[in-house]
């Protein structure tokens, strides 16, 4: 039998009003097993927890001003569920070791184009991350996806995401920079406000990933540059 997680968030009006509530389940089977790894990755797990729960608290306070319906509301909780999920079963399948960069991009987009689909392009030298850096980014991730397929390039047939990274030695560290392009996409519009989705990458990638993100815009096609320090074993420096 799997143990399950219960959630219970209010449901606020407009004007603040509680209005109902919110009861969330979920298979807590993956959550279980992780208490028993070691306490390394504590900070990093009740860090994103917490990003996760204060998204879905604003969710609620802004679904009624959105005109969101409880499909659509049901949809957004479960899409960041799944991905904090994912982020967690990575760190899993390492047995809390590093977890390869490629596989936490590709659990981000497999969801939204498909598994080794034509419209992804990832590149870029091996490298893996820590489970505190993983679960954070496969968070940021998530929502760059997410926000591809229903407003930029995965949103129509054709549009294509190629996501690549470099490392950079600057003034003793390691810095790692991560470069998404969407294209043949629709024309791109910059928002006329900051979304949930976005508040949480920036939250996300400041606290979690100690870095710096830029999004443009740009009428092509939205690009972004992240940027964090990162720690590189001497093998891959090699290029072994």
């Amino acid at each position: 039998r799997s143990p399950y997680s219960m959630r219970i968030l209010h449901y606020r009006t407009e004007r603040g009003v509680i209005d109902g509530a919110l009861i969330v389940f979920a298979d807590a089977s993956r959550l279980v097993e992780y208490e028993t790894r070691p306490a390394i990755i504590l900070p990093a797990s009740n860090a994103c927890i917490r990003t996760f729960l204060d998204a879905a608290r604003q969710l609620i306070r802004e679904a009624p001003a959105r005109g969101l319906t409880v499909e659509q509301f049901m949809k957004s909780f479960q899409g960041r569920l799944q991905a904090l999920t994912a982020g967690y079963e990575l760190s899993i399948r390492a047995n809390w070791g590093s977890v390869a960069l490629s596989l936490i991009v590709q659990s981000a987009l497999e969801g939204y184009a498909g598994r080794n689909s034509k419209r992804l392009s990832i590149t870029g030298p091996k490298l893996f991350l820590p489970p505190t850096q993983t679960l954070a980014l496969v968070m940021v991730m998530h929502e760059l996806a997410d926000n591809a397929a229903r407003h930029g390039s995965l949103s129509q047939r054709g549009g294509k995401i190629h996501v690549s990274w470099n490392v950079a030695r600057i003034k003793g560290r390691d810095l790692l920079r991560i470069d998404w392009l969407e294209s043949a996409g629709p024309k791109v519009t910059r928002p006329q406000k900051t979304g949930l989705g976005r508040k949480l990458i920036d939250e996300a990638v400041k606290s979690e990933l100690r870095g710096t993100i830029a999004i443009d815009y740009a009428p092509p096609g939205v690009k972004v540059q992240l940027s964090m320090p990162i720690k590189v074993r001497e093998d891959a420096r090699a290029g072994r």
